[in-house]
């Protein structure tokens, strides 16, 4: 799906709505649910629950850092020299979900700073700070600078992205190529 571009990938845990045949399917896959709605998935007989809850954490990763768009040339590079786009972002979401306990009230400077440091120290990358500082200042809504880069005179270099996407919104100027 990545290869094909899109400008989001929507990744979540089945849920059983009130009313749907899901529930028929119960007792032969040992499913259990949440107690409260969306009655997510906790575990079935193929999937634990710490495996769900893995998924679960790369989905929000993957929410917050791919499907912004805030990260459009920077994500690539989490998948850089693995087997895949899926693989890397585990590995990435893994490392992540350790680094910082939870998957809820992340500052986006703060997400900013765990996707270098992954990407330079655990990965080794090169040039993982201009890729991000592009990222960071594309849309020209931010002004701070990242305090935990060495931050180059490339602030005034780097591509507005203004006009882009002509009257797209928001979130989708920021997948524009351009």
């Amino acid at each position: 799906m990545v290869a094909m571009g899109p400008q989001e990938i929507q990744v979540g845990i089945l849920k059983r709505l009130r009313g749907t045949p899901i529930i028929r399917h119960d007792e032969a896959f040992a499913m259990r649910y949440r107690s409260e709605p969306p009655y997510e998935i906790v575990s079935n007989r193929d999937f634990s629950e710490e495996a769900l809850m893995r998924i679960r954490r790369f989905a929000k990763y993957w929410d917050l850092v791919a499907n912004s768009g805030r990260f459009r040339d920077t994500l690539p590079r989490v998948w850089e020299g693995v087997a895949g786009p899926f693989e890397g972002f585990m590995a990435f979401s893994d490392w992540l979900g350790e680094r910082l306990g939870r998957m809820h009230s992340i500052p986006l400077a703060e997400l900013a700073e765990c996707l270098f440091r992954y990407l330079d120290e655990v990965r080794g990358l090169e040039d993982v700070e201009s890729t991000l500082l592009g990222d960071w200042y594309r849309d020209g809504a931010r002004r701070e600078r990242l305090p935990f880069m060495r931050e180059r005179a490339l602030v005034g270099e780097v591509d507005s992205g203004k006009g882009s996407v002509g009257g797209a919104g928001k979130r989708q100027r920021r997948h524009a190529v351009g």
